[in-house]
């Protein structure tokens, strides 16, 4: 929500089930799925990746989530936010992540430098078919 002086916070949880459970009752399915999309574009905007990728992948608007994730992952990566990595790539259905070689990449890297081997074969394999190379 955004207050009179343009300040962004969040309801409490169970007043904020409270106000979606009301919502779902009095409107569609496909409403609040374009109140989520809206919401993740303006998160974007704002900046707030986290919010913005989550309320993206709730719409099915995985080109959106995707776009930011090509964006923030490798800063996330930096900073060695690994699991954070690793926890917004499996928001996306696999074969968006593997179909998109700045997310095989950062997905590679985040699950070699936390120790996930076995699974970063699967990651980097997507990158190498992207890339053409065997």
């Amino acid at each position: 929500m955004i207050d009179d002086q343009q300040n962004w916070f969040k309801y409490h949880s169970v007043f904020s089930s409270y106000l979606q459970n009301q919502f779902r009752r009095d409107h569609s399915a496909q409403a609040e799925t374009e109140i989520r999309s809206i919401a993740a574009n303006w998160f974007y905007q704002e900046g707030l990746f986290e919010e913005a990728v989550v309320q993206a992948t709730v719409a099915y608007d995985f080109e959106l989530a995707t776009k930011i994730l090509c964006e923030w992952a490798p800063k996330l990566i930096c900073g060695a936010r690994l699991q954070t990595v690793q926890q917004f790539m499996s928001l996306l259905p696999e074969d968006t992540y593997l179909s998109v070689p700045m997310l095989c990449w950062s997905l590679t890297w985040a699950r070699l430098f936390s120790a996930h081997r076995q699974t970063a074969r699967q990651s980097l394999d997507g990158y190498r078919r992207l890339a053409g190379s065997n």
